[in-house]
């Protein structure tokens, strides 16, 4: 007998989640051009050399990262908990909330990890399009008809979203929440790179949750760092299917260390000056075989093209990107990145398309 003589039926044909094998320069995936700066390195390895032992097991409540988020933010440290990256949470949330069988909803296109987690955890996820003709923007109507129609348990909102780059106007999303009755997940792994703030909702509607990470802003997405602010109601259901010890010891200090540090405001910035300047730069390909570019508020750009097979052809010139398959296949996805790297996909994409 094989192992798959004894997996769950609904997983014998199961396809996992898919990382591309890294070659050329790696822009595909949305990671911080900057490394861990030099202040931190320092601190700890001052630390690992004169404090820390790795014989216990971790702090399981990660006390210290939580009174840093907290102090960060201002929400008290019971409106506070960390995972392995904000996919772990996207687990955790499924695994308290869904009976199975019931659904959650999600936008298309969106973070695929949501319906991942929905089905593993014995759910389903029914998907709202985004609007394509008003370059992938939300639609609070649609959100709510589809949440009156399927009743999900959870409702979950990328904003930035992830792959296209727009964002939901908090007018829309307090109509949502008006209308929603269901926990909604407020993804903003990528908040930080948008221009509004949304965390005053937090305190007044307790059935939303803002799920946020140390991969993207922060330049930690190594160390696999996520955490949510909710009600506190909302974080002891998150914690009761939370295994014990879930962040490791060098991740919790590292993490705690870079909040604050008036290094990241600045390197946000850059990101934010880089996007612009990228955009500005690939105006002039508007139209061409097809080519258009979405607005961004986040540290990728999202676009399509005519030009068949276009990662593939990046690719030959030593840039990877995230392209798409099937309905997808016209758009690609590709990181800010450091303005080296940056130049040279504007020159290979412009060779390509002006060919």
């Amino acid at each position: 007998m094989s192992a798959r003589d004894f997996l769950r039926q609904d997983l014998l044909n199961w396809e996992n989640y898919q990382v591309q094998p890294i070659r050329g320069r790696k822009m595909d995936a949305n990671e911080s051009p900057f490394a861990l700066p030099q202040a931190v390195r320092q601190e700890l390895a001052d630390w690992l050399l004169n404090e820390e032992d790795f014989n216990i097991y971790p702090d399981t409540d990660n006390t210290v990262l939580r009174e840093a988020i907290s102090a960060y933010y201002g929400f008290g440290m019971d409106w506070i908990t960390v995972g392995v990256g904000s996919d772990q949470l996207i687990d955790l949330l499924c695994k308290a909330f869904l009976e199975p069988g019931e659904c959650i909803v999600v936008q298309s296109p969106s973070f695929s990890m949501y319906q991942t987690s929905a089905e593993i955890n014995h759910g389903r996820a029914v998907s709202v399009p985004l609007l394509a003709e008003a370059d992938f923007r939300f639609s609070a109507d649609d959100i709510i008809e589809m949440v009156n129609k399927e009743k999900p348990k959870l409702l979950f909102i990328c904003s930035p979203n992830n792959p296209t780059g727009c964002g939901i106007e908090k007018k829309d999303l307090i109509r949502i929440l008006e209308a929603a009755h269901c926990v909604v997940v407020l993804d903003e792994a990528y908040g930080e790179f948008a221009s509004s703030d949304t965390l005053d909702l937090i305190c007044e509607w307790p059935d939303l949750i803002s799920l946020r990470t140390f991969s993207k802003a922060f330049g930690l997405a190594g160390l696999r760092v996520g955490y949510a602010l909710a009600h506190p109601d909302m974080i002891k259901a998150i914690d009761t299917v939370r295994a014990p010890y879930n962040l490791n010891t060098f991740t919790q200090k590292a993490a705690a260390l870079v909040l604050g540090r008036p290094e990241y405001k600045e390197r946000i910035g850059w990101i934010i000056r880089e996007r612009e300047r990228v955009q500005e730069a690939l105006a002039v390909l508007e139209g061409v075989q097809g080519f258009h570019l979405f607005p961004s508020q986040s540290n990728f750009l999202f676009l399509r093209s005519d030009v068949e097979s276009l990662g593939a052809k990046l690719l030959e010139k030593g840039l990877l990107v995230r392209a798409y398959g099937g309905a997808m296949a016209s758009y690609i996805r590709v990181s800010i990145s450091d303005k080296d790297s940056n130049d040279l996909f504007l020159q290979a994409i412009k060779e390509i398309i002006l060919a």
